[in-house]
């Protein structure tokens, strides 16, 4: 393991990033320092500062809100620095995207001693992701993530297949047409990737999204 790291924790001033500071202070080999958010007055701090900080770890929520300025600091600061999103496997999952702009990821519910290995690793080039990404669930969490990326809508009917209704059915339900019933049920199983409505109900039962997902909202799928 390398000695002396230092990493950077941007966000530092939220709970979770809070969590995971006490986490990565317990491992010797980790120094942190932090900073409450990325901006114009840190980045010139970093510029004059001789020591190297072997990567940032930036809590997820700060990528989420980039605008055009901080986007311009962000790209400079990950010009000297690989940078790490922090982040919980449910913001994953909910589809977070500006965790896309990070070097690597690192879910509070993962071991956080792994974060030497994943700053090495992003040092050197390479894109990395905890292992519940890539062991036993990977498959589980891509379902879900796919059902995520539907339409409020979308999901509504295809709660509707799950509990095994039929086209008339859903569009008495949900007070549509059979005809917007029909296409929406197409658009499903093409998004899906899927052969045809028994799959997509399979599918909607593997993430848990059953005859509740005609809630008004994006349901929340649990882990």
């Amino acid at each position: 393991m390398a000695r002396n790291m230092r990493v950077l924790l941007i966000g530092a001033d939220r709970s979770p990033a809070t969590l995971a500071e006490e986490r990565l202070r317990a491992l010797g080999a980790v120094q942190v320092e932090r900073a409450s958010r990325l901006s114009s007055t840190l980045l010139g701090r970093l510029r004059s500062d001789r020591r190297a900080y072997h990567a940032a770890v930036v809590w997820h929520e700060l990528l989420e809100s980039l605008d055009r300025l901080s986007l311009r600091d962000y790209a400079a600061l990950s010009r000297r620095m690989p940078i790490i999103a922090l982040m919980s496997l449910g913001d994953w999952t909910r589809g977070r995207s500006g965790a896309v702009l990070a070097d690597g990821w690192v879910f509070l519910e993962a071991d956080l001693a792994e974060l030497p290995t994943i700053v090495r690793l992003a040092e050197a080039g390479y894109w990395t992701a905890p292992n519940s990404l890539v062991g036993p669930q990977r498959h589980s969490l891509r379902r879900r993530q796919a059902v995520l990326a539907l339409s409020i809508d979308q999901i509504k009917v295809l709660g509707q297949l799950a509990g095994g209704h039929s086209n008339r059915e859903i569009a008495r339900q949900l007070r549509l047409s059979e005809a917007a019933v029909k296409k929406t049920v197409h658009d499903i199983i093409r998004h899906l990737g899927l052969s045809n409505r028994t799959q997509a109900a399979v599918m909607a039962f593997s993430v848990r999204l059953g005859r509740d997902a005609m809630a008004p909202e994006r349901p929340h799928l649990p882990v």
